[in-house]
């Protein structure tokens, strides 16, 4: 907002876009918050990227829900020695079901964008 200040020469910058970047190992289990942002007191970012790799045998489970609990992308499916990505607005969770059976080295990255005036 220009010229709002007594200078006329006094404007508020513009606003950024700052990414950030969350990686980390799957272990099995069911319905796994493996990044809640609420739980941070966050839930204001624009736009997510979510990649999981499956190192398992097994079919991995992912959600992506929004600060109020809604699934925004739907529930799918990681084949096996496979990575798949997806991308969302406004996210706030991600929701893993790994199976027992699943070996460890399945990982997850979350690629993060926030507007900040």
């Amino acid at each position: 907002m220009c010229g709002s200040q007594w200078d006329n020469n006094a404007c508020c910058p513009d606003g950024q876009v700052f990414q950030e970047k969350i990686c980390g190992n799957l272990a099995p289990g069911n319905d796994l918050a493996v990044w809640d942002a609420a739980e941070g007191g966050v839930d204001d970012y624009l736009q997510g990227t979510f990649e999981v790799f499956n190192a398992g045998d097994h079919n991995i489970q992912v959600t992506i829900r929004d600060a109020s609990n809604q699934i925004i992308v739907g529930v799918y499916d990681v084949p096996p020695q496979t990575t798949v990505t997806k991308s969302a607005n406004k996210p706030a969770k991600l929701v893993v079901t790994v199976p027992e059976t699943n070996k460890l080295g399945s990982k997850y990255c979350i690629t993060l964008y926030k507007r900040v005036i």
